[in-house]
């Protein structure tokens, strides 16, 4: 029986985990605070994917508690496209989404001096 479990055990734990790694990356001038899950970048069709949150428990403006968006940046032209976007309540349930096959994502050029410059260039290491 020990030995069944201690089997179970290393099995369980050699299983790969998909655990979220959020980052710091910036604070908004609206003082919402910005993170990036560094366990989910990922390489794309037309370039780097990755994930998003946005705290807003600083914005007193802001229904939403807290957004996850995934997003798509191609480092060469320094330019970011929207794939997905959903906002969770301060109970925890979703109150909006939103998302797009990565085809029709228009990239637009990255704003200088901008929050998601901040993702460029810790994507890009520019």
């Amino acid at each position: 029986m020990l030995r069944h479990l201690l089997v179970a055990g290393v099995a369980l734990g050699a299983a790969p985990s998909f655990a979220a790694e959020w980052v710091y990356v910036a604070t908004g001038a609206d003082q919402a605070v910005y993170y990036l899950d560094t366990a989910r970048v990922t390489k794309g069709n037309r370039g780097t994917r990755f994930w998003m949150k946005v705290d807003y428990t600083r914005v007193a403006a802001e229904k939403a508690r807290t957004s996850v968006v995934l997003d798509e940046v191609n480092c060469e032209d320094r330019t970011v496209g929207p794939l997905a976007h959903y906002k969770y309540s301060p109970e925890g349930s979703v109150i909006f989404s939103w998302s797009q096959r990565a085809i029709y994502a228009v990239h637009e050029p990255v704003p200088p001096d901008s929050v998601i410059e901040a993702f460029v260039e810790r994507l890009c290491g520019v």
